[in-house]
């Protein structure tokens, strides 16, 4: 787990200067490609076994919903907030996901709020809270070089 925050970690800091360099459109092309590429070996299986002719029209619906609406959108508006907020305040939004989805499942009565929870919703608020109230590395130097010149 330690592993997989780091590397997300260095992904919104280093993601910064790719996505400013590359269309969103491009990116997003190549993120899908090598994504499906990646587990296609793991649900070649599923897909293969399942009868995509049985399926309603609202299952297909559905389907088209969760891979554009949910999906793909979702990813756009990512790469919009990388583009256009510092690292930290576009990883605040991850901090802020599963808080929302645990909300949404309590109150469609999918989940009950406990200990558990409450604890991981101060966790989650502590993060946020040190993310927002933290310096970027340009507000401390330049509170250095106002400091230095004041001297």
């Amino acid at each position: 787990m330690l592993f997989a925050q780091l590397s997300y970690a260095f992904y919104f800091v280093l993601y910064k200067n790719f996505v400013n360099r590359y269309s969103m459109i491009t990116i997003m092309k190549w993120m899908f490609t090598f994504g499906s590429i990646c587990i296609l070996p793991f649900t070649w299986h599923n897909l293969s076994a399942t009868e995509w002719s049985l399926l309603s029209g609202k299952e297909i619906g559905s389907l088209v919903f969760i891979v554009v609406g949910s999906t793909f959108l979702s990813y756009m508006l990512i790469i919009v907030g990388q583009k256009n907020l510092r690292p930290t305040v576009a990883g605040m939004y991850n901090y802020i996901q599963p808080l929302v989805a645990t909300l949404v499942a309590v109150c469609w009565g999918m989940e009950s709020f406990n200990l558990t929870k409450v604890c991981s919703v101060l966790l989650i608020f502590g993060g946020v809270y040190l993310v927002t109230t933290s310096r970027s590395r340009a507000d401390i130097e330049a509170d250095k070089s106002t400091t230095v010149s004041k001297q």
